[in-house]
């Protein structure tokens, strides 16, 4: 979740994706990924506290907030998170906070947003949204469950969208340019008739992208901020191949420029390179690097190992070969569905950019016999690490955590068989 002071503090601009606009996304990984945004899904219910009464759908399988996992918001294809998946071509990567429910809202179900105005305009969701107390970095203390960090971008999901004025026609989402505040309409979330880069085109309102102004000259029909009567359409089942070749849902070099310049949304990711080497390498075959800084104060807090199926770590025979700088001796091992995993806690505070640490640990698949030892470069490939930081004030009182996991891959040089980076997400798994 970011820290800091929203940027473009009263600034009330809006932005609606009007009539027939249609969405693209897409699943090609940029790399490294060094940023990412925080946001809060809000589901808007009509229900009690609790309940699933009248709750709007948060993504693309129909779920609401008690029965999505954590990370499946906005559309979802085979199992990629669409909005991500735009956002990491400029190197963004969107981490969901679980989604929590706004009980007995049903006023707010249907926004009625005024489109009648340039910007469009929305009473109802300035009240919503917490407008404009939000905008000044003021604690959120409206009814709604705001997130406590105001930036923290807060994505209110509603039934409808509805123009109460000329000219009319139909709304899938709706935001404030340079502010904080998105609401997603049920109809961009339909797996058939949808538009799976709504979420994503919203988020880029927040972040201060507009549809054709010095940071989308043109707005060709490619760029994912072209309005979304002109912008190229993708379906749900096509929109990772079009984003992939370039069809749908790019961004050009000033829109990145601008979302990524520091701000009160955007956070940096450190960087942890991890790598599996083959047995007698030096100093392998497990290595682990803080490459680069994220926010001051931000350290590794724990680092966790998780095996493919099939694959186990033998206990007792973890070791730490080099720069053992605040890692414990009590590395904890638990059994997995899918195999085996073992977790590195560090002392908080020592495992920061600079450090290093090498360390070994016998691996073995399971067979018919047992389980035979084997080459952990061949064996662990697929697998996972999950990096696990924290910031703090300087007191020892944690002020954020931030976890991502990558998978355990093929590094394509001489140096290692398989890399996973904290800069290189998985998609399949939420950060």
């Amino acid at each position: 979740m970011p820290i800091g002071r929203n940027r473009g503090a009263a600034i009330f601009a809006f932005f609606v994706v009007l009539g027939s606009a249609c969405l693209a996304a897409g699943g090609a990984l940029a790399a490294p990924i060094t940023d990412y945004i925080t946001v809060q899904p809000i589901d808007i219910c009509s229900g009690a506290a609790g309940t699933t009464t009248g709750s709007a759908p948060i993504n693309s399988l129909g779920q609401n907030y008690k029965t999505a996992a954590v990370g499946a918001i906005g559309p979802i294809a085979s199992g990629v998170n669409v909005t991500r998946a735009i956002w990491n071509q400029i190197g963004l990567d969107i981490t969901f906070l679980p989604a929590v429910q706004y009980p007995n809202a049903g006023q707010f179900l249907t926004l009625s947003v005024n489109a009648n105005s340039n910007p469009l305009t929305s009473t109802q969701f300035q009240t919503l949204s917490d407008q404009s107390g939000i905008s000044e970095g003021l604690p959120p203390s409206p009814a709604p469950p705001l997130n406590g960090n105001p930036s923290t971008i807060n994505m209110f999901y509603v039934n409808t969208l509805m123009p109460v004025t000329p000219p009319g026609g139909t709304l899938y989402g709706f935001s404030w340019i340079n502010n904080n505040g998105v609401a997603i309409a049920a109809n961009s979330l339909s797996p058939v008739s949808g538009r799976p880069d709504t979420v994503a085109h919203e988020l880029g309102h927040n972040l201060g992208l507009n549809h054709m102004d010095q940071f989308n000259p043109g707005s060709p029909p490619s760029n994912l901020m072209t309005a979304g009567d002109t912008r190229t359409l993708s379906s749900l089942g096509t929109v990772l191949n079009n984003l992939k070749s370039g069809a749908a849902d790019q961004l050009n070099a000033l829109q990145t420029g601008r979302v990524l310049d520091p701000s009160g949304f955007v956070n940096p990711i450190p960087e942890v390179d991890a790598r599996v080497v083959a047995p007698g390498s030096s100093p392998g075959p497990f290595t682990v690097g803080f490459v680069a800084p994220g926010r001051p104060g931000e350290f590794l807090l724990k680092l966790t190992l998780a095996a493919p199926e099939g694959v186990l770590f033998e206990s007792g025979t973890f070791a730490v070969t080099s720069g053992s700088t605040g890692v414990p001796g009590n590395v904890t091992c638990e059994a997995l569905c899918s195999g085996s995993s073992i977790t590195l806690d560090f002392t908080k505070g020592t495992f920061v950019n600079g450090a290093t640490l090498g360390y070994t640990i016998a691996v073995c698949q399971q067979n018919s016999e047992g389980c035979t030892s084997g080459r952990p470069d061949l064996l662990l490939a697929g697998g996972t690490y999950t990096f696990e930081f924290e910031t703090d004030n300087g007191s020892g009182t944690p002020v954020e955590q931030f976890q991502t996991t990558s998978q355990l891959a093929e590094a394509g040089d001489d140096i290692a068989d398989l890399t996973a980076s904290s800069q290189l997400p998985d998609l399949m798994i939420p950060s």
